[in-house]
């Protein structure tokens, strides 16, 4: 069971001595890990400076220790681990800290103390798993929107996933709104929102070629070209090109609900 890839390193964030033991020796001997250790924030921001690892585990302990705060710097800084899969790890966690923990970027979420079926458990499933990534403003992290899932028919999918939009039609929307809100923050937030930007510019590329939308390709790569050529953005010629690409797309995707309420599958 579990990943045996000599290569695979895990870093570990916990002021916790003894917590720290047990979890070394569990992934060691399940997942045959090179562990990394960091008692503090501090720590960690210095080993991340040099190590990209396959997973971060990081315990919840504040003041000392916020979960979520590095879960959120880490995904809008620039290191290579950006997007390396985030394990947090809490005593009796509340509703509110693990949706703020997941509004973050964290994937998972594992209450102490956890017995070995848990931590394989969950380690297995964020192994396994292969999901995409939503980078945008309000959201930097994993994508766990429903639309990408077509085997979920619970009764929370939502109204339009199942009678308006196609999974194609959704992504458009999605990444359209994100972009607005990019384009919003441009001046506030002007190195994640040129990452969003681009970021969205090749998902319409993704989905024009999924729909066969040649009109929409052609669009989002004018646009694509835009942003990786002009020294300074012009927000309004940004949302001109996005009003534009709107036109193109022909979808009424654009009326599904603000990309900015996060939407959890359980």
């Amino acid at each position: 069971m579990g990943e045996t890839n000599p290569q695979a390193k895990a870093l570990i964030v916990d002021s916790d001595r003894a917590s720290t033991a047990v979890l070394v020796s569990l992934l060691r001997n399940a997942w045959k890990r090179e562990i990394f250790e960091a008692t503090n924030c501090a720590n960690a921001w210095a080993i991340l400076e040099h190590l990209v690892p396959d997973l971060i585990f990081v315990a919840h302990a504040p003041p000392d220790l916020d979960a979520p705060k590095f879960t959120r710097e880490l995904r809008r800084g620039e290191l290579a681990a950006r997007k390396t899969p985030v394990v947090m790890l809490a005593h009796e966690p509340t509703r509110s800290t693990t949706l703020d923990a997941r509004d973050a970027g964290v994937h998972e979420v594992l209450r102490k103390p956890y017995n070995t079926r848990d931590l394989l458990r969950h380690v297995d499933h964020l192994l396994g798993q292969d999901r995409s990534w939503i980078e945008g403003i309000a959201y930097v992290g994993p994508d766990r929107r429903r639309f990408n899932s077509a085997g979920f028919s619970g009764a929370r999918k939502r109204r339009l996933d199942k009678e308006v939009l196609s999974p194609e039609n959704a992504r458009v929307g999605q990444a359209l709104r994100i972009m607005k809100a990019a384009v919003d923050a441009i001046e506030t937030e002007p190195r994640q929102a040129l990452r969003a930007l681009r970021a969205q510019a090749d998902e319409l590329q993704s989905a024009a070629a999924a729909m066969a939308d040649y009109a929409l390709a052609g669009a989002a790569k004018t646009l694509k070209e835009y942003l990786d050529t002009s020294p300074k953005l012009n927000g309004r010629r940004l949302a001109a090109s996005i009003d534009g690409i709107i036109g193109t797309s022909g979808t009424d995707a654009v009326a599904a609900p603000p990309a900015q309420k996060v939407l959890w599958v359980k």
